[in-house]
């Protein structure tokens, strides 16, 4: 069952029940909100109501990332996003926990806002004293690397190459360019870059430039006084949070070109100026930054601004593509067996000769982290008492090869052009969306169309719910 019928069904069963509605605008401003929990005295539910008015969700909810808020990953995917059990603190302190449904809001095939109707489902035997509550901080950001040299899992002479160009400019307060295709491992690089430094004691803060709208970037890496903007308070940004360690600036191309001017600046200065403020703070941070293009491609798009670009790719790690490092599927699919065997509490198999062979052929357009899912879904298949993987646990859409088009007399189709070109096109669209494995943000950049774009027209043909 997927998150839009997950969410219809919880809608039927718990309309009744449903003591929350938050509307945020497409760059995660709360434009309404009307919350009459049952918990609460009716004043202070419009109070909260009231205050939170004009605020960023983030400002409301301190505890939540970016990655976490559903609201947000609706603003970025257009997708209805469904989750039970979400546990958050708001700006006063007090732990919620509760369940929530997320649409966007869709005018003209843009993504103009997204709405939550949550329901609090919090245990009141297990609630503590308000004053308790309110005293009880929100948890943590995550600024740990995972990831070590040891975790890149590879044989091949370019792969171990990287390696030692990692450990040699690892101390170096030098910039970082990774490039390399969707699903290489550009953040396990990021990371063990960070881990094998004299930073590794410090945080390592990653960021996703392509998975927010400007404004919460910007007031995300910057942070932000009070006073700056409506609802504005005194927030430190994820800059300063990496002060003395690294910041990880996934899809830097991504960035809007004003946020990169200012990124610039503070690569430049080593200061970075909060919104709303007049005095610039010192910081000491390491960039690491990726792009899923070369830096051919990044000077010829006009994604990148050239002197942010040769400002970031003082050292330039370039990771190759799983078909051009054949040789390294073999450790990679014990490596996977392995893992996700202890995953799943069983016995680890072992692959057949000829699924050993057909793995090492086929294109991996998702690359390493393709591979992965792969392994994972055939162990998933897989009977507990058989301990061998064949070609038929592995997945069916691996056998499908993408033939090249023949044209038969004669070359005027039965149907008008426009028929043609909205199938041709539907062909197109369909794929794309196959090999991202249903990311929009993942097909649109594929295609080289806006997200929206293809938001549109994925609804145009009904390739994805309205």
């Amino acid at each position: 069952m997927d998150a839009k019928e997950q969410g219809l069904r919880w809608l039927q069963e718990n309309l009744m029940y449903i003591d929350s509605v938050t509307i945020v605008d497409n760059s995660g401003r709360i434009i309404a909100k009307q919350r009459f929990n049952p918990r609460y005295a009716r004043e202070e539910n419009r109070t909260h109501s009231k205050l939170a008015l004009g605020k960023n969700l983030l400002e409301v909810f301190p505890s939540l990332s970016p990655e976490e808020s559903t609201l947000l990953q609706v603003l970025s995917t257009g997708k209805i996003v469904y989750l039970e059990n979400q546990a958050v603190w708001n700006d006063q302190g007090k732990k919620t926990v509760c369940n929530n449904l997320n649409f966007p809001l869709i005018y003209r095939g843009k993504i103009v806002g997204a709405v939550e109707l949550s329901r609090d489902i919090t245990n009141m035997d297990a609630q503590v004293s308000p004053a308790a509550v309110q005293l009880s901080p929100p948890p943590p950001r995550n600024t740990t690397a995972r990831y070590t040299l040891d975790d890149i899992i590879a044989d091949t002479p370019q792969m171990l190459q990287l390696k030692q160009t990692i450990l040699k400019v690892a101390n170096s307060h030098s910039s970082v360019m990774i490039c390399g295709e969707t699903g290489t491992g550009k953040e396990l690089f990021a990371s063990a870059l960070h881990n094998a430094s004299y930073r590794k004691g410090k945080a390592f803060v990653a960021v996703n430039c392509a998975a927010l709208p400007e404004n919460i970037l910007e007031g995300l890496l910057f942070g932000s006084c009070k006073g700056a903007f409506t609802g504005a308070e005194n927030r430190k940004g994820l800059i300063q949070e990496a002060d003395g360690g690294t910041l990880y600036l996934d899809e830097i191309n991504s960035m809007p070109l004003n946020l990169q001017a200012k990124i610039l600046r503070v690569l430049q200065e080593k200061q970075v100026m909060p919104l709303g403020s007049a005095t610039p703070i010192s910081v000491d941070v390491r960039v690491i930054s990726s792009s899923n293009r070369s830096l051919e491609e990044l000077l010829n798009c006009g994604e990148l601004r050239a002197d942010l670009l040769y400002r970031l790719n003082t050292v330039t790690l370039t990771i190759p593509p799983l078909k051009k490092r054949t040789q390294d599927i073999p450790l990679l699919v014990n490596y996977f067996l392995h893992k996700h065997s202890q995953m799943l509490g069983r016995n680890c198999p072992k692959l057949t000769d000829d699924a050993l062979q057909f793995l090492m052929g086929c294109r991996w357009h998702g690359n390493v982290r393709e591979l992965e899912h792969t392994i994972e879904a055939a162990l998933n298949i897989l009977g507990e008492q058989e301990n061998t993987i064949s070609l038929e646990q592995l997945p069916a859409y691996l056998t499908i090869q993408d033939p090249p088009e023949v044209f038969e007399e004669p070359l005027v189709p039965e149907v008008s052009l426009t028929e043609a070109m909205a199938q041709y096109e539907k062909k197109l669209l369909t794929q794309a969306m196959a090999v991202s494995h249903g990311r929009i943000v993942d097909a649109a950049k594929r295609l080289k169309i806006p997200r929206t774009t293809l938001q549109y027209k994925l609804e145009k043909y009904c390739l994805i719910g309205k």
